[in-house]
């Protein structure tokens, strides 16, 4: 279903109605302060962007208070600025050149693209390359304990997941692994890997299940408290 929009003084609001709702909502969603304005089927967007129009000074100073908030969390993949892989930090540099790679060299992720200005290029070659060092990684940890646990699943994906880290479909055997994995210490995505596979043997989040995922990876807890902290950043 494609998402409908309204301009309200220069703001950009995604509207979502459904039939269950009660009420209209507005909300800013971190990181990035964007808004979403939640409603009944039959409230009219003439009457959202009044309520908008309301509001629009404390809508403001909330998305300006995300956006403070959330800024040094959040990946930029420009020229210069640093970035975390797999909780090790880089500093991104961009060098003009006829075939576009990448390379990871010491403290230094070196893109060499035909056009250092192109700032969509840069992200989505960026965004490629963490994509398949994430999935090389995750091949890895999901090969050894598949043995481990007697289990094979039938594939696997890299998703950008607002609330989750990771999903396991027990019914198809596929797991889902948010992209933000890329960013953590390698044990992060080794104990999500474990999680969501442990999941094909006991599904809900009972006492047994834990003494599972123990048993795999016995630093587990530590691992999930540092994770709990983190926000998602999607």
């Amino acid at each position: 279903m494609k998402r409908k929009y309204i301009q309200v003084q220069g703001l950009k609001v995604r509207l979502d109605k459904r039939k269950n709702y009660k009420n209209i909502r507005i909300r800013v969603l971190p990181p990035y302060g964007k808004v979403v304005a939640s409603s009944p089927e039959y409230i009219s967007d003439k009457m959202i962007k009044g309520l908008i129009k309301k509001n629009i000074k404390s809508i403001k100073k909330t998305i300006n208070q995300q956006v403070d908030l959330f800024k040094d969390k959040i990946q930029s993949y420009e020229d210069g600025k640093d970035i975390q892989i797999f909780g090790k930090e880089y500093r991104i540099e961009v060098l003009e050149s006829e075939k576009n790679s990448i390379l990871l060299e010491d403290n230094k992720l070196m893109l060499m693209i035909k056009d250092k200005n192109d700032k969509n290029l840069i992200e989505k070659k960026i965004d490629k390359f963490l994509r398949d060092l994430l999935k090389e990684k995750a091949r890895i940890f999901l090969k050894k304990y598949q043995d481990q646990m007697g289990l094979s699943i039938n594939g696997f994906t890299i998703r950008k997941m607002k609330t989750k880290r990771g999903t396991c479909n027990i019914t198809k055997k596929r797991i889902s692994l948010n992209f933000e994995l890329v960013k953590y210490d390698i044990e992060c995505l080794e104990y999500i890997v474990v999680h969501e596979l442990v999941h094909l043997l006991e599904k809900g989040h009972t006492k047994d299940f834990y003494r599972l995922v123990e048993r795999y990876l016995p630093k587990y807890k530590k691992i999930e408290e540092f994770l709990d902290k983190q926000i998602i950043i999607s």
